[in-house]
């Protein structure tokens, strides 16, 4: 599924009462965080990522790199302490 980019940020979404739809995705006003609808569950996941720079492994952070709108984020993303969902995002699109 190709994620689309809401340029509103995630705190302006919460403060708003906007739901983000299964097919988008934001950002945290300060870009340390990566959200979008959990594959699984009706609830968001907010990946820490490392704006535009490699992983992060001491901080436990994903490298975040291509581009704003359609980003690749990497390692791939591992909830398994939370719903159990593996997955990727490779310039945009969400796996599985």
């Amino acid at each position: 599924m190709r994620l689309v980019l809401n340029r509103r940020g995630y705190e302006q979404l919460m403060a708003d009462g906007h739901i983000l739809a299964e097919d988008e995705f934001c950002y945290t006003r300060d870009h340390k965080d990566i959200v979008f609808r959990c594959r699984k569950l009706n609830r968001y996941c907010m990946v820490p990522i490392n704006y535009f720079g490699p992983a992060d492994h001491a901080k436990t952070k994903h490298g975040h790199c291509a581009s704003e709108d359609a980003p690749t984020i990497s390692p791939s993303i591992a909830c398994d302490h939370r719903c159990g969902w593996h997955g990727t995002i490779i310039q945009g699109e969400i796996q599985p």
